[in-house]
This record gives structure tokens, sequence and C-alpha cells, in this order.
């Protein structure tokens, strides 16, 4: 059996609150990268939330109920699966 993907707007799904200083993934200038005590560098594989949300380094998102996702540029993601950034409009 295999999951159905769909497509879904991240800033749809979750609460987009104020750009936070912390531990988190990003999207920036295109690239996926991963935010460790102030230190950037690029994600080099898959990163798992606590959430169950799966983070891919393409910038796809993995939901637990099988629904995929796109990070958008800015976003940020933090360990435990809070958004914070911008919302796009």
């Amino acid at each position: 059996m295999t999951k159905t993907q769909t497509s879904v707007d991240l800033s749809m799904t979750h609460a987009i609150q104020p750009v936070k200083p912390g531990n988190y993934i990003t999207k920036l200038n295109g690239k996926m990268m991963k935010v460790v005590d102030g230190i950037v560098s690029p994600m080099t594989k898959p990163v798992i939330l606590t959430t169950g949300v799966e983070i891919n380094i393409d910038g796809s998102v993995n939901l637990p109920n099988g629904k995929t996702a796109k990070m958008k540029e800015n976003l940020q993601v933090t360990m435990s699966g809070n958004f914070y950034g911008q919302k796009n409009n």
C-alpha cells in the first residue's frame, strides 16, 4: 500500500510566528540549511523532527499524515516542529 501524497502549503497548515533565534532548519537562497547553536551549515541528509515531520535536503517536507509540502524561502522550522518566519501572500 502506498501513501497518497498531496502537495500542501505549510503556511496554510501551521501557524507562522515571528523569526526566533535558536536551532532550526531553514531555506536560504534556495538551499536547505541547518542552524545549530548559531552555526549555519548545509543539510546533508533528511532531518526527522520530534513531531514525525521529515524535512528533505531538496526542501520537500513529508508530514505524518502522508501529505507533502515544500519549504519556502526563509521559513524556519525548529526541531520540535514549530514554524517561524514571514507568511508569504
